[in-house]
Parts: structure tokens; sequence; C-alpha cells
């Protein structure tokens, strides 16, 4: 994160938690393992519920919701990965409007 420039005490506090929390979830979230992993977990799940179903004296150790928890939980990784993204992006042009703010108005002094 060296190439970021030092942060702005204008930004809000807000953004600057996004900043600072995108890097570690970004790496995990988008690194192929975790579809792996989340893919292997979905399919050792249903193949338990299967069995439960069709063998009567078969007896899990899955349940349904730890499926819906492992899908819960991947969503909401990606989903906060994008929003810090978009954070970024407004951060970004806030910090972009805020150095243009000054020299325009230097600009316009002037003539």
């Amino acid at each position: 994160m060296s190439n970021q420039a030092p942060p702005n005490p204008h930004t809000p506090l807000t953004l600057r938690i996004a900043r600072v929390i995108y890097g570690p979830l970004s790496k995990v979230s988008r690194h192929p393992v975790l579809n792996v992993l989340v893919g292997f977990g979905l399919l050792f799940i249903g193949i338990n519920e299967f069995l439960e179903q069709a063998l009567p004296d078969y007896e899990g150790f899955f349940e349904l919701h730890h499926a819906v928890i492992l899908i819960g939980l991947t969503t909401l990784l990606h989903g906060t990965i994008e929003l810090v993204d978009r954070l970024e992006a407004a951060l970004s042009e806030h910090e972009a409007r805020l150095a243009a703010a000054p020299e325009h108005s230097n600009e316009t002094g002037k003539g």
C-alpha cells in the first residue's frame, strides 16, 4: 500500500477505515482457493443431505443451515469487497475535488 497517498485530514472516517480493511479482505475474497473451499463445502453438504434422504439409517453431521451460512458468509465477504471498491473510488474522487478546489479558486481570483 505504499503507492497510496497519505490520508487527507478532511476525508471522512468511514472512508479511511474502508481503505484500511480493503487490502486484507480483498486478498482473501478474490483468492481462487476461497471459491474452491466453498465449492467443496457445498458439495459435502449436498452429498450429506442426499445420503440422509436416501438411506434411512444414515445420520449425517451437516445440516442444510450450514450450507446457507456458508453461502451467506461468502456473499457477505464479496459484497463487502465490492462496497469498499466503490468507497475507494468515491474517496479518490473526493480527494481529487478537494485538491482541485483551491487551485480553481486561485485561478478565478487572478482574472
